[in-house]
Order: structure tokens, then sequence, then C-alpha cells
């Protein structure tokens, strides 16, 4: 016998689980730490913030770390010029055709995304009773 507890048991996997299920942990950007990627200079619009107005946004490990009025030119490995230029989170298409086997009108989803800037769609009923055998293909 270890000597442990059920209730030191339950307490040390519970901890366990707790910081498998947070991820990993990214270090915290230093004044000096560099971004992959800054968005310079874009109107940012995002109304769950309440946000308009122009920006900049600091990209690092794929993760938004920054959202600036001004990110200087140096904490950027590569900057994009957004001026003039719209800058929003994804954006959702609640009605989309993206079947293309089902119907006339429908449009793979890899083409259709990119053309209209969105990040997910909702196919509104592309496949259905009369193309079931298509869907199966």
């Amino acid at each position: 016998m270890t000597g442990y507890s059920r209730r030191d048991f339950l307490s040390l996997t519970g901890s366990a689980a707790v910081a498998a299920m947070a991820g990993p942990a990214n270090a915290a950007m230093g004044s000096n730490d560099k971004f992959d990627l800054v968005i310079k200079s874009g109107d940012v619009l995002d109304p769950s913030q309440s946000l308009r107005g122009k920006r900049d946004i600091g990209i690092r490990w794929g993760v938004i770390e920054a959202v600036e009025n001004e990110i200087p030119a140096a904490r950027a490995a590569k900057t994009i010029d957004a001026s003039g230029k719209l800058v929003t989170p994804g954006l959702i298409d609640l009605h989309s055709h993206v079947y293309p086997y089902g119907s006339a009108i429908g449009i793979p989803a890899d083409e259709l995304v990119q053309a209209q800037a969105t990040t997910t769609v909702v196919s509104a009923g592309d496949a259905g009773v009369n193309n079931l055998a298509a869907l199966r293909r």
C-alpha cells in the first residue's frame, strides 16, 4: 500500500485532468518579442467587442495576441498593410448550397468560402431524399 487515501487520489487525478484540459501554456509576450504577423492600419470591425476603428492586429502562433492602436514595425516578423480595408472576425454564411452533387446550384465548400471570406457555412438543404444516392458517394 502506498499510503494514499481516496481523497489524495481524487485530488491528484482531478488536478491532472484540469491541467490536461487547459491545453498548452503559451509564454507571455515580452516587450521585445516579435509577432509572427501584424495586420496594420485596417478598419477593424468586431461587434462582439463593440469595436470599430483603425487598429493593428498582432498574431503569434496562429492566435490573435494584440489589437492595438499602433504596433511598431520592429515587433513584426511579417506585416500586411490593410489600409482602406475592412478586417473582421470569421464570418458565418447561414444559407449556402455546398453540396455540388445535389443540385445545379451546389458549389464545393472549399471554393465558396474563400471567395466570400467566411470561415463557416451552413448547408441549406442540399442533400435530401431525391439525391441520397449521390450523397452516399
